[in-house]
């Protein structure tokens, strides 16, 4: 009869790329302990513990927390394979969306360096985007005002066309606030309070009336949101902070 192979916590480590001080701390709250302890009191640990390793690895690539975990692995229902299963297809989900991700910056790139002599492809520069994961955080910040509900009743017959239109319109003016922002220009300026308003009047064509308050409130959301400010700052260091700026001072006058 086959002996059950052990691994020490070290080997453990050493194996798995998981630091000793981790697989002490799993022990320590439960989540992992050693299959048994050797005449020393070294953590030893067998096929078992190394599948339920796996799994708290693989959760947590998952973004779920260590007590959250705990709980689904201490289940009297649950189901290893199954979970394997789902796991799969969690993850090969998110292959698909990271591969679309990748070809959509290929087409940006694509674009920046002039290598691409097509008109842009719109559909795989923002194919990996999820929509509704924006639409669901615009609508908990915005979803019961008069600008949302104007905003969804006007982009529900958007096309590809139109958004593309919108793009760049928007890009455009990002690049010339980019500018002045480079030039030195302050953001209480002349300048910059007819760059905000040009970016008011592309917002009311498209979404909603957008006015002075309104400027305000989008300097509010994008100073909070980094994705916002990384958006600006792509067409040049400090454009955000420009752009910002701008409305703030536009929206205070």
């Amino acid at each position: 009869m086959s002996r059950i192979k052990l691994y020490t916590v070290g080997q453990l480590a050493e194996r798995t790329g998981v630091t000793v001080r981790t697989l002490h701390h799993y022990d320590e709250i439960g989540l992992l302990a050693p299959a048994s302890r050797g005449s020393s009191g070294r953590r030893l640990y067998d096929r078992d513990a190394i599948l339920r390793l796996q799994q708290i690895l693989t959760y947590r690539t998952l973004g779920l927390a260590l007590d959250e975990i705990s709980r689904i692995l201490d289940d009297p229902d649950f189901d290893r394979r199954t979970a394997l299963l789902e796991q799969r297809q969690v993850l090969g989900d998110q292959i698909v969306k990271n591969e679309a991700l990748i070809r959509g910056i290929d087409e940006a790139l694509a674009i920046i360096d002039h290598t691409s002599r097509k008109d842009m492809d719109m559909t795989a520069l923002f194919g990996g985007f999820d929509p509704k994961l924006f639409e669901d955080e615009a609508k908990t910040l915005w979803g019961d005002t008069d600008a949302w509900a104007e905003s969804s009743r006007r982009t529900k017959d958007y096309t590809k066309d139109d958004w593309a239109k919108y793009h760049a319109a928007h890009e455009k003016l990002c690049t010339s606030f980019a500018e002045l922002a480079a030039s030195g220009s302050r953001a209480s300026s002349a300048a910059a309070a007819e760059h905000a308003d040009a970016y008011a009047a592309l917002i009311s064509d498209w979404f909603y009336p957008c006015d002075a308050i309104h400027l305000g409130r989008l300097a509010d959301m994008y100073e909070a949101d980094d994705r916002f400010r990384a958006s600006f700052d792509r067409f040049g260091p400090g454009t955000a902070e420009f752009v910002i700026a701008a409305f703030r001072a536009r929206s205070e006058r």
